[in-house]
């Protein structure tokens, strides 16, 4: 959860405790004190008493100044003493602050003071203590540590400097406004990474409201701003320029930017689509979602993050258009819950099969490859990676999915087949995605009455991408107690996936003995799998082998074939009749 600006807290507190009355806000003070842990009660208590103290004894204009510029100087001082002395290596090595940590309460305390002026009007003297302050933390000592603010408290770090912008604002002149602000913006960089340029520099959001007052002539230094980032020449700038459309210009300004940038800078299509959503303006996104295939190729990584905004605001969008854009997506980003979005999208069943027909032979299709050359200009621009398609992809597991969802299995197994891939674990393994598949369509139930090794194989299918997807339309809101939302919605998906695979293989039931093939082709695969495993004793993968042969075992007692699965169980053990920790692994799972 993102921090709360001191502008929305204070909007927020007036509005929560207006009309209160004195014993009101006293009780509230109370139970307040009540919540804390009995450790916490005396600090609570005793920031009450500062604060009431503090009532009347609030620093005076001059008091804010006094003596300011000798603690300036004595932390100076202290941080070159520090920088310079020889005997620093008793700190951790991983440790960014060192010796420097024992400064950073008192630098705290002066950028409180610092504040002050700012409060008080005194833009000018602010920023110069601001600048000076900042040229002290700047100091290294011989193996790189330094007094870092981020180092110790990223957000904090982010409000002092946003006051220290807000100084900058306030004392320059309005046509001076724009490169000022750019310049002290750079000079408080953070460590964040270039593809997500709000890690690296402040938005003009967090300037805005780091402090009640709103800025003066704020609204005519984005308008400034506009016109003099006509043409940004780094992400900071590209940043701010399409934050200060989204407050002065709306979706009008964004999209105005997207079709002037075109292909060069999908984020500004991104927030075209994003404010469109946000304001429920459906045809709006859409009509910018269509607008974008003029600009960008299929397999786009873009069409994955437009579909993410889209759909979850679906409310006007016809079946036809809401499966077009889950299409475009699965195509980009192939992901089990992508693939389910699509099967949602299409209630149709003849329609359903045809769009997964052409999901599959998209999916299967090998992409064609990116040069060098092409690569290292799409990393030149933050987002620029998204208009061109990724270099690693599920596809061919999620074709495998796709050929079974339509009730298809020979074309999955051809697949399967057609791909040597020996590692399970990682990458696109049609082979993995094929087995985990099978045992729950043979067993023809749902997710939750199936055995405990053809969950954990499905599961794993099923969730793979989950953390790389926004909240899809028709994942759960809400998560229930006890469980985190990415759960519950890896749980939901799972669900619903499997629904989906079994309600396919008893609208496409196999014959007899197709079935008594597949599970004849589960035998030899899990056999295969523990001789790749269990021979050569990788021993940290023996529950990975022992799931796939418990898998196999289940599915044959699901079928009305115990007798079968037992026999296969028994030849898997006395092939390793000395392996103690495979054996384990298989009584494990025979327990659960």
């Amino acid at each position: 959860m993102p921090p709360l600006s001191q502008s929305i807290l204070h909007r927020d507190l007036e509005t929560l405790l207006e009309g209160c009355t004195a014993g009101e806000l006293m009780q509230l003070i109370i139970d307040l004190g009540d919540e804390e842990h009995p450790r916490n009660r005396r600090p609570f208590l005793e920031r009450i008493r500062r604060h009431r103290c503090s009532v009347d004894t609030a620093p005076t204009e001059l008091s804010a100044e006094d003596g300011l510029q000798t603690q300036i100087d004595s932390l100076a001082m202290e941080v070159a003493a520090i920088a310079e002395a020889e005997d620093a290596g008793w700190y951790d090595e991983e440790d960014g602050l060192g010796p420097f940590a024992e400064l950073l309460p008192s630098v705290h305390d002066l950028l409180d003071r610092v504040r002050h002026l700012l409060v008080q009007g005194r833009a000018v003297s602010a920023q110069h203590a601001y600048e000076r302050i900042w040229s002290i933390l700047e100091v290294e000592d011989d193996v790189g540590r330094r007094p870092s603010l981020e180092e110790a408290d990223l957000d904090l770090a982010r409000e002092h400097a946003a006051r220290y912008l807000r100084a900058v604002f306030l004392a320059c002149e309005p046509g001076e406004r724009p490169d000022a602000m750019l310049c002290a913006a750079a000079r408080v960089r953070f460590s964040g990474i270039t593809a997500r340029p709000a890690t690296l520099y402040l938005a003009l959001q967090e300037i805005d409201e780091v402090e009640v007052t709103p800025m003066p002539d704020w609204d005519a230094f984005l308008d400034a701003l506009i016109a003099a980032l006509a043409e940004p020449q780094d992400i900071l700038q590209d940043m701010w320029l399409r934050e200060a459309l989204k407050q002065r210009q709306g979706v009008a300004g964004m999209a105005a930017l997207a079709r002037c940038e075109g292909g060069g800078s999908p984020e500004a299509w991104l927030d075209w689509v994003r404010e469109a959503v946000q304001q429920g303006d459906t045809n709006e996104a859409v009509a910018a979602w269509q607008e974008a295939q003029g600009h960008f190729p299929r397999r786009a990584e873009i069409w994955g993050r437009l579909a993410d905004l889209i759909l979850p605001g679906d409310g006007a969008l016809d079946a036809e258009r809401r499966a077009d854009i889950a299409f475009e997506a699965l195509v980009a980003k192939p992901t089990p819950q992508r693939l389910l979005t699509l099967w949602a999208a299409v209630p149709d069943d003849k329609k359903r099969k045809a769009c997964l027909l052409e999901a599959a032979w998209c999916l299967q299709e090998t992409p064609p490859e990116q040069t060098t050359e092409r690569c290292r200009v799409t990393l030149e621009r933050p987002g620029s990676h998204l208009a061109t398609p990724s270099t690693f992809e599920r596809r061919a597991s999620v074709a495998v999915l796709a050929w079974l969802l339509i009730g298809e299995w020979q074309p999955a197994r051809d697949l399967a087949e057609r791909d040597a891939v020996v590692g399970w674990s990682f990458g696109d393994n049609a082979l993995r995605a094929l087995f985990c598949c099978v045992p729950l369509a043979l067993a023809g139930g749902p997710v939750r009455e199936a055995g405990a090794a053809t969950q954990v194989m499905w599961r794993q299918l099923a969730q793979d991408g989950m953390g790389s997807l926004g909240v899809a339309a028709d994942w759960p809101a809400e998560a229930e107690d006890g469980e985190s939302l990415g759960q519950v919605a890896e749980a939901s998906v799972s669900a619903r996936l499997g629904d989906a695979l079994v309600q396919a293989s008893q609208c496409h039931p196999l014959p007899p003995s197709d079935a008594m093939t597949w599970l004849q082709w589960c035998f030899d695969t899990a056999r295969a799998r523990c001789h790749a495993i269990v021979s050569p004793r990788h021993r940290k993968a023996y529950d990975r082998a022992a799931c796939a042969v418990m898998a196999s075992v289940e599915t044959a007692m699901a079928m009305g074939h115990a007798n079968t699965g037992r026999q296969f169980l028994r030849e898997i053990r006395s092939r390793y009749p000395r392996n103690t920790a495979f054996q384990r692994a298989l009584d494990e799972y025979g327990s659960r």
